[in-house]
This record gives C-alpha cells, structure tokens and sequence, in this order.
C-alpha cells in the first residue's frame, strides 16, 4: 500500500509537471504555471508571432497579452487571422485596419502592422529607433509612412463617417507647436491629424474634416491619444481620448461637414500629404493604429491594452 501511495504521488507530480511551464527564469529561480492559466493563449497571437524573430520572453509574452487581451475585448475579432493582406477577417476583423508597436526588439519587427500583412510601416529619412521604447523624429524630416490611403484601401475599416486613429506618444514635453502632428494626414477635401500641444494649454485633432479643429484642455505631449468619429455618436461628432486611458471623452464637438480622405497616406510623427509630409514632431513614438470610428469603452480599451503592453517592458506613461 506504501509503495502504492508513493507511486501515485511521484506520478501526480508528473502530471503537473507536464500541464506547466516557466514563465519567468532568474538564475535558478523559476516561477511555474499552468499552460492552461498563461497569459496571452490564443491563435491570433500565435499567427503574428509566426511573422516576427528573435524577440524576447517578455517581448513575446507582452505581444500576446495585448493581442489576445484586444481579442477578449472585441476589438480584434474572434475569427480574425492577423496574417493575411488588407482590412477585414484575414486582418484584425471589423474595427482595426492598422495596429503598430514600434516598442519592440528591432526595426524589422516595429514595421510591422500587427493586424496583417498590408500596411507596412516604411521608414523616411530614419527616424531614431531606441528597442523596446520606439521611434523618435527630429521634427523636420523624419517620419513613418503607414502605407495606408483611406480612399484607396481594399474595404478598409476607417470610412468617411466612422473612422478613428491614435498614438502613444512618451515625450514629456510642453514644448508649443501649432503645426507639431504626431500623426496625420492632410488632403484637399479635409484632413485628420493629432497636435499634442497647440497652445501652452490645448491639443488639436480632427478626423476628416476641413471645417472643424477640435481641441481640448492639456499640459503635454506625452499621452495616449485617440480622435474618433464614432457613427454611436453620430457621425456628425469628433472626439478626443486621452491622455490616459480613459473612456471619458477630453473633448468632443459637432461637425456636419467631412469627406474621406485623398490620395495620401497616414504618416506618423508628420502630417501625410499625397507623396510629401510636413508639421513634422521630435517626439518619441511607441505605438499607434488606424481602424472604424470607437465608442469610449473601445477607445480606452486599445489604451490600456497598449499601456500594459509598455509597463511589461518598464516604459509605460500612465
């Protein structure tokens, strides 16, 4: 019976063993859990992870929180795949047409959209990359191209009348620039274009408008921003998140006049416009996305998914 007894607990410590894993490795201390517990479990993790090379664990682990968080809250979808081209169930699903985070390993892998293989980020004049905090301009030249022309894209989430885009920008300045955009695109029948600082007091944003400049009450740069027409909303309404994850709004107002946009595409740490950019920012960028018009629970939920991202990294703002 002792021998019995033995053998099962020796064979139960087995089983254990095998549904668990490390999940954190500091010289021979290791923490263990169960696989079915851990963190970030889910195919559209998996598929973009396939896409990417030499992260680290905490890279690694911190990309499938966020990816399979995002999931849980609907904003990428259930039957999303992450590693086809374009917008749509191949992508992220309904919502999101771009998701970038440039807060990662190398260069290679901060260009990728994380929603699919359309939309891939093209360095002009290179922008400084510092790993695991993201790219920094020098407020001339510097910029990321998205590759993404809202008139142009295949089905494209982000449309004349539910659109939305947004960046995490880490710089702690208050440094005034009424033609500073951290992200944007100019075109002739309107634009859309975040401006942290346009006044010692206020940031600006628009979202395919040329009649309506937005603003709200700030003191910095630095913040998770967002601007959304959300057709819940109306379609009528611009709004403005941020700085820090909340779903209240910062500031939203009417705007019955706005188009799509023209032949440009979305850049980022500059303002797009056709094949040029211009208003360029010397900000640091950590991530940002492109996608459909949010409600305010959506909108702090792509925040502080992205935050948590950064704090397992160390470099959260909020």
């Amino acid at each position: 019976m002792r021998k019995l007894l033995t053998f099962l607990i020796a064979l139960g410590a087995v089983v254990v063993v095998s549904l668990s894993a490390p999940t954190t490795v500091t010289g021979a201390n290791t923490v263990w859990q169960p696989l079915f517990q851990r963190p970030g479990s889910c195919s559209q993790a998996s598929n973009f992870l396939a896409r990417t090379s030499g992260l680290t664990g905490t890279e690694t682990t911190a990309y499938g929180v966020l990816i399979c968080g995002l999931v849980t809250d609907g904003i990428i979808s259930s039957s999303a795949t992450m590693n086809g081209p374009n917008s749509g169930s191949g992508a992220c699903g309904s919502i999101l047409d771009a998701l970038y985070i440039f807060a990662t390993n190398n260069t290679t892998t901060a260009n990728l959209n994380l929603c699919g293989s359309s939309y891939t980020i093209v360095p002009t004049n290179s922008p400084t990359f510092t790993a695991d905090q993201g790219y920094t301009g020098n407020g001339t030249s510097m910029s990321l191209n998205t590759q993404f022309v809202p008139s142009t894209a295949t089905t494209p989430n982000f449309s004349q009348s539910s659109a939305s885009f947004g960046i995490y920008d880490r710089t702690l300045s208050t440094v005034i620039g009424a033609a500073t955009t951290v992200m944007g695109l100019q075109y002739s029948s309107g634009q859309s274009y975040i401006q942290p600082l346009t006044s010692s007091t206020t940031i600006a944003a628009d979202v395919n408008t040329n009649t309506f400049s937005g603003s709200g009450t700030n003191s910095n740069h630095q913040g998770a921003w967002i601007v959304t027409r959300d057709p819940v909303a109306g379609a009528t309404t611009v709004t403005i998140y941020g700085p820090h994850g909340s779903s209240t709004p910062l500031a939203s107002a009417s705007d019955a006049s706005h188009a799509i946009a023209g032949t440009g595409s979305f850049a980022i740490l500059a303002r797009g416009s056709n094949s040029t950019t211009n208003e360029g920012s010397s900000d640091q960028v950590s991530a940002a996305f492109i996608g459909a018009g949010l409600t305010g629970a959506q909108a702090a939920a792509i925040n502080n998914r992205i935050n948590a991202y950064m704090g397992a990294l160390g470099v959260n703002i909020y």
